[in-house]
């Protein structure tokens, strides 16, 4: 159904969760080389890996969603704060590694 035209808001998520579901598995892989070699602990190694996994996984998945229900677009928020999180903690180890530990 709604996906007539090329331009239709359902076609244009689904163009959306196909893109960030092959991108953001290599992403998360160079996330993770660059993880392991922080100045951090194990737990917000650990933190930060499994936000982005949670990214990984779930920007595809909620915006398949919305491209059948459009309600779903909004639960977006959850994945993309995960990120926010990930990318905060490889800033902060980033940012310890270049004062010098």
């Amino acid at each position: 159904k709604n996906y007539e035209s090329y331009d239709s808001l359902p076609r244009r998520l689904t163009r959306l969760a196909h893109v960030a579901c092959f991108m953001l598995p290599l992403i998360n892989i160079v996330y993770g080389e660059h993880l392991d070699h922080l100045p951090i602990s194990d737990g917000a190694k650990y933190l930060g890996s499994y936000t982005m996994i949670a990214l990984m996984i779930g920007i595809p998945l909620f915006l398949l969603m919305a491209s059948f229900k459009n309600i779903y677009k909004y639960l977006n928020i959850i994945p993309v704060s995960c990120g926010f999180v990930g990318l905060g903690i490889m800033a902060y180890g980033q940012l310890i590694l270049l004062m010098g530990h």
